[in-house]
């Protein structure tokens, strides 16, 4: 990511910010089904939760 490398610029995906965003979110959906959480029920909930703190 300190290279600031974008797809669009690139016109392909190896070595942008785009490629470390997707392996980020492969690996937590991989650990989510590891331990059988519903992501979507965690996110809900934690946006409830950001509305009252930072509100």
């Amino acid at each position: 990511m300190r290279k600031d490398k974008r797809l669009e610029q690139q016109g392909s995906i190896k070595g942008t910010i785009e490629e470390e965003l997707y392996d980020v979110l492969y690996y937590v959906i991989g650990l989510a089904n590891v331990y059988d959480i519903d992501l979507e029920a965690c996110f809900k909930l934690k946006e409830e939760l950001n509305k009252e703190k930072y509100n």
